[in-house]
């Protein structure tokens, strides 16, 4: 994590489909917040998400205030529900394509459990299910488990959180798996969902199979089953990937593809 530093979330308009664009302007900027200076108000990682049936634009980040700029945000939240003590989720919202942002919607009272350190989202992309679900993926981090690298112990897991009503109340899924932080969801043409994980496995055990977590829920993420392609088919040199859903026509029949791009 970049946090804690002066950090706000930025955002550039295309209005000719990209062949050019408007100067950037912060949609999100914690300002001095609780009296301290903007570089102790980072908000960061941002994670984009389209609803078409609503015409809304979703951003989630990563806020917290107060933190000592000498500990990354990653290593200095604790457990607890107030932005002095640990991360906080935090939402904007545009219905107007971007033109005008919805002040910061905190959300992290609905999702985040006390015990845990840290909950945020993705990074990257959320997605808008067929039914008309909003989905980010998540990732949270609490301190059962697993023996981290500055001799702390702590788990993390990647999941996703969701909302039924379009963005009035949100809810979180269980855990995937453990070790896993950086996260990507699509749905797949059955209904279920994918999620594709960054698997910290690979950054300490050397022996392991380096390649990316995937499992898969039916419900939600109330629970999980692994892939046949897990920790197999996509070799990772640890480190956020994109995974993209799309519907094309291919060899003349209309398919869903998936396309997943990391570096190497």
């Amino acid at each position: 994590m970049d946090l804690q530093e002066h950090v706000d979330i930025g955002m550039s308009r295309s209005t000719d489909g990209g062949e050019s664009w408007e100067p950037m302007k912060v949609i999100m900027d914690m300002g001095e917040w609780g009296g301290k200076p903007q570089n102790l108000n980072g908000i960061g990682d941002p994670c984009i998400l389209y609803d078409p049936n609503t015409n809304t634009i979703w951003v989630a980040a990563l806020w917290m205030s107060g933190l000592d700029t000498n500990k990354r945000l990653w290593w200095a939240s604790g457990p607890g529900m107030k932005p002095e003590e640990t991360g906080q989720f935090i939402l904007t919202k545009s219905t107007d394509d971007g033109l005008t942002w919805s002040p910061p919607i905190n959300i992290t009272s609905q999702i985040k459990d006390p015990n845990w350190q840290l909950l945020l989202q993705g990074p990257g992309m959320g997605i808008t299910l067929v039914d008309g679900t909003l989905v980010f993926p998540a990732q949270f981090k609490s301190n059962i488990g697993v023996k981290a690298l500055d001799g702390g112990v702590y788990t993390c897991h990647s999941t996703i959180v969701y909302s039924k009503d379009q963005g009035k109340n949100w809810q979180i899924g269980t855990g995937a798996k453990s070790n896993t932080t950086e996260a990507q969801v699509v749905q797949l043409t059955d209904g279920s969902l994918m999620l594709n994980m960054r698997d910290d496995r690979n950054r300490t055990d050397k022996s392991s199979t380096n390649g990316r977590a995937i499992s898969v829920t039916k419900d939600l993420g109330k629970t999980w089953m692994v892939h046949p392609t897990s920790n197999s088919a996509l070799t990772e040199p640890n480190c956020m990937a994109s995974l993209i859903s799309a519907d094309l026509r291919v060899n003349g029949i209309n398919q869903k593809v998936l396309f997943f791009s990391q570096p190497k």
